[in-house]
């Protein structure tokens, strides 16, 4: 684990690999260094960055506002020289990641929304022991990110202008709300790529860790975007 010190904001990161730079940002109740364990074989195929957000783990505490951790999202990328990257936004850090890419198109090779969740206040669901042991340590971020609303400061109707490749991943097993979220961001995101991992709930990290480093493997290889 590395620790950045950003303009008094500390932020711990996890960085493997070479070559194309990923950048994966965490949603809500987890963290990065358990995304960083799940997601460690892709870096055989990528310089791959993950970091705990404001509020979770050994960094700072929460700004309490989603553009605040965006803003941390590109002080990271510039810091780590990681411009332009794949960017990947896990549940409520889709929020983050297209908010990211709206604001600095230039840092962001490709967009991958992972279970996007734009609605934070119905995202916790059943989790796997280990997972519902973290959600419990990062309690008090959770209630942050529930603070700091939905989204709505991103603007829907600019998400279709987004010219990099843009994939979502969809879990089959999903809570209805969860697959509602994708379902109306494909349509606010008509030129992004599609993929179901019908075998897998919310927490796909731990339920289709080898289906999702594929995909990865693909929308970082990709160059144009449109849908399936």
């Amino acid at each position: 684990m590395g620790t950045l010190q950003l303009d008094g904001v500390r932020l711990a990161y996890w960085e493997e690999g070479s070559g194309q730079p990923v950048v994966f940002i965490h949603g809500v109740g987890t963290s990065g260094e358990l995304w960083a364990r799940d997601l460690a074989p892709f870096a055989e195929h990528c310089r791959l960055i993950v970091y705990d957000r404001r509020g979770y783990g050994a960094s700072s505490e929460s700004p309490r506002d989603w553009r605040g951790h965006r803003d941390d999202a590109i002080a990271l990328i510039d810091a780590l020289r990681a411009s332009p990257a794949v960017v990947v936004g896990y549940s409520g850090g889709s929020i983050i990641a297209s908010d990211l890419t709206l604001e600095r198109p230039d840092m962001v090779t490709s967009l991958v929304l992972l279970d996007p969740a734009f609605n934070l206040r119905r995202c916790l669901n059943k989790a796997p022991a280990e997972r519902r042991e973290r959600l419990l340590q990062n309690s008090a971020a959770i209630f942050d990110d529930f603070a700091s609303g939905g989204g709505e400061h991103v603007d829907e109707s600019r998400l279709a202008g987004i010219d990099v490749p843009v994939t979502i991943i969809e879990a089959g097993l999903s809570p209805a709300f969860l697959r509602r979220s994708c379902e109306r961001l494909k349509g606010l995101m008509p030129q992004a790529r599609t993929v179901t991992l019908p075998n897998s709930g919310h927490h796909v990290g731990f339920d289709a860790a080898d289906e999702l480093i594929t995909i990865l493997r693909e929308a970082k290889t990709t160059t144009t975007a449109g849908p399936e």
